[in-house]
């Protein structure tokens, strides 16, 4: 071989190897973006339609209160027919007996004076000075008197049916059955004669 065709096979061979060399120390592409990740490494990703908070409902918000209020039914007028707080207890007897019931009609005789005496003698000022009752009751085992009997006291109008009220509010020892009672009460003048002056 020639001096000529020698240095071109040298030449060839150089180029060959600078070529290899060239295509072993390419770097490769870079991958495509990725996407940002939040600091946890999860993706970010767009807040949901429905995590938004949701308008408040007419129940969620309090009821108005510029509306009046209803007004309060009237009480009962229990002092017009006032009675003993005394406190009768249980008997523990079978029926009620006159050392079981004077105790009651003794504690609540001042406050028919009060209530219902005075009242008639002051609406009839020309009446008889005294009058009488005979009252008669039926009183249930727990101490309540169910039924009642007057009578007497007619001079005074309104009189006994004012007694017979107070009286049926009356509370009596407890029994084991039902117990009946009957007892006089005298009224007079002079019992309500204080009670007049002051409501002058």
């Amino acid at each position: 071989m020639d001096r000529k065709s020698s240095r071109l096979t040298m030449a060839l061979a150089l180029a060959f190897a600078a070529s290899a060399t060239a295509a072993c120390g390419a770097k490769p592409p870079t991958d495509a973006a990725t996407p940002s990740t939040t600091q946890s490494g999860a993706p970010s990703t767009p807040d949901k339609p429905g995590d938004s908070a949701a308008p408040k409902t007419s129940s969620d918000t309090p009821a108005s209160t510029s509306s009046a209020a209803a007004p309060k039914a009237a009480a009962p007028a229990s002092d017009e027919y006032p009675v003993s707080d005394v406190d009768p207890g249980d008997s523990g007897a079978f029926n009620l007996g006159a050392q079981h019931t004077k105790p009651i009609v003794d504690a609540n005789r001042p406050l028919l004076n009060k209530s219902c005496w005075a009242n008639a003698v002051k609406e009839n000022p020309n009446g008889p000075a005294k009058t009488k009752l005979v009252i008669e009751l039926e009183i249930q085992p727990d101490g309540k008197v169910t039924k009642t009997t007057m009578v007497g006291g007619k001079e005074y109008q309104g009189f006994s049916a004012c007694v017979e009220k107070q009286v049926k509010r009356w509370r009596f020892p407890r029994a084991k059955a039902v117990s009946s009672a009957m007892f006089p009460l005298e009224f007079s003048h002079g019992d309500v004669e204080w009670k007049i002056k002051e409501k002058k």
